[in-house]
C-alpha cells in the first residue's frame, strides 16, 4: 500500500488494522481455553462436536457484537486512539471489523486441527494458500482502490482462511 498509494494511506491502514489484533487475541484465548475440553473426548464422541459447536456459536455471538459496536463507533474510536488526523482510517476499520466474527469462528476450526494427525501440515497449507491468494488479489486491487481495496482484500482472505479451515476441520 505504501509503495502504491503513499505513506498517509499506509499509516491509516496500519492505524485501522492495529485495533483488529486486539479482538483477534480474545478469539485466540477463547479457542485455546476450549481446546482442553475438546481433546478429552474421542473424535467419535458426540460430546466433542457438541462442545465444538457451542464454542463456535458463543464465539460468533460475542465477536459479532464487537464488530457491530466497532463499526458503529469507528469514527470516535479512531479519533480517541489515534487522533483526528487518522480519521481517513475509518473506512478501512469498518471493513476490517468484519474479520472479527469470521476470525473467531476460524480460530476454533484451526484450534480443532492442532491436536490432529497432520493438523500442523494443514495449517501450513491454509496459511500458504491464503498468503498467495492475498498477494495475487492485492497487487491489482490496491492501485485502483487504495486503502479501502486493501481492507476488502484482507476480509476476502480471512473468509478464504475460514472456509479452508472448516473444510479441514470437517475431515477430522
Amino acid at each position: 500500500l505504501r509503495f502504491v498509494s503513499g505513506e498517509a494511506p499506509a499509516g491509516n491502514y496500519a492505524a485501522a488494522y492495529t485495533l483488529i489484533p486486539f479482538a483477534a487475541n480474545i478469539s485466540v484465548t477463547w479457542a485455546h481455553s476450549v481446546m482442553p475440553t475438546m481433546v478429552t473426548h474421542d473424535q467419535a464422541d458426540p460430546r466433542r462436536n457438541e462442545v465444538y459447536g457451542t464454542a463456535m456459536l458463543l464465539a460468533y455471538a460475542v465477536a459479532l457484537r464487537v464488530a457491530v459496536g466497532g463499526i458503529l463507533t469507528a469514527p470516535p474510536l479512531i479519533e480517541l486512539v489515534f487522533g483526528a488526523r487518522y480519521l481517513d482510517a475509518v473506512p478501512a476499520l469498518t471493513w476490517l471489523l468484519v474479520i472479527v466474527p469470521v476470525g473467531a469462528v476460524r480460530e476454533l476450526a484451526v484450534t480443532g486441527l492442532i491436536g490432529t494427525s497432520g493438523g500442523e501440515r494443514k495449517l501450513v497449507r491454509i496459511n500458504a494458500t491464503c498468503a498467495a491468494f492475498n498477494m495475487a488479489i492485492l497487487l491489482p486491487v490496491v492501485p485502483r482502490y487504495g486503502l479501502k481495496g486493501a481492507a476488502i482484500v484482507t476480509v476476502l482472505t480471512e473468509f478464504l482462511r475460514l472456509l479452508i479451515a472448516l473444510y479441514f476441520a470437517r475431515q477430522e
